[in-house]
């Protein structure tokens, strides 16, 4: 729901834009502005009513360039407000609702794509040597129970297992809190012990981010507020060493 209102409001915003166009150009008799606008200014008012629907179709259809979009719409339609600002100041309050809204998504993004990036350079460097089967000797020193499950699944004789995903939602709480619903997805690479792990919580309708990841014997966890504003970072020896159970 949210979702489309926001959509709305882009392409209101929009549209209302479209007004100091139609005015410097004498297009359609708009008394909302008193003051006379210059045809100059009124072609900056069309191009950043483009740039809000572009950012609108962008954000309806789930592109990723549409937050940077947002933005750069969002300062060339506030320097036209301030140069009549007597007639438009209260498009403010639209600009600043998307500013907000596209920094924050921005602010995600950008932070996920790090924990995408650490999954893209150790997938690509996965280069398994051919016939790098499971053999019996392989497992023989592991108990008898693993040893018969392990054969039992037809593990034996297949590739082996270098790595593995999952994707998995919940909910969590803190001490004496309530709880909030989370998605989460996990790449575990077993080479070079590796666990990259990144959650998307809910809390009071604001989605908090976190990247929690385990590389070469490091761990650390970073959630930030929209993608941007630290909340929590952890790192040190004694979460090196509690990983290392959780992985």
């Amino acid at each position: 729901m949210l979702r489309y209102i926001f959509f709305i409001i882009l392409v209101t915003h929009g549209l209302i834009h479209m007004m100091g166009f139609a005015k410097a150009f004498s297009m359609a008799n708009m008394p909302q502005f008193k003051s006379p606008v210059p045809r100059r200014v009124g072609a900056i008012w069309l191009f950043a009513a483009m740039l809000f629907l572009i950012a609108a179709g962008g954000f309806i259809f789930k592109k990723e360039y549409w937050p940077v979009v947002a933005v750069f719409a969002v300062v060339v339609s506030q320097v036209i407000i301030i140069l009549s600002w007597k007639d438009a100041r209260f498009g403010t309050v639209g600009n600043l609702i998307i500013f907000v809204v596209a920094v924050s998504v921005w602010g995600k993004n950008y932070f996920e794509s790090q924990f995408i990036h650490d999954v893209k350079m150790y997938i690509d460097g996965y280069n398994p040597p051919p016939g790098d089967l499971l053999t019996e000797a392989d497992i023989q020193s592991l108990p008898p129970p693993v040893q018969h499950y392990l054969k039992y699944s037809g593990a034996v004789g297949k590739p082996k297992v270098k790595n593995l995903s999952m994707a998995f939602d919940g909910e969590l709480r803190g001490k004496a809190k309530d709880w909030f619903p989370f998605t989460s997805v996990q790449y575990d690479f077993f080479d070079d012990p590796t666990r990259l792990f990144f959650i998307k919580g809910q809390m009071y309708g604001l989605t908090v981010p976190g990247y929690h990841d385990y590389q070469h014997g490091k761990a650390k966890m970073n959630i930030r507020l929209f993608g941007l504003i630290p909340v929590i970072h952890r790192a040190g020896a004694k979460m090196d060493k509690t990983e290392t159970v959780t992985y």
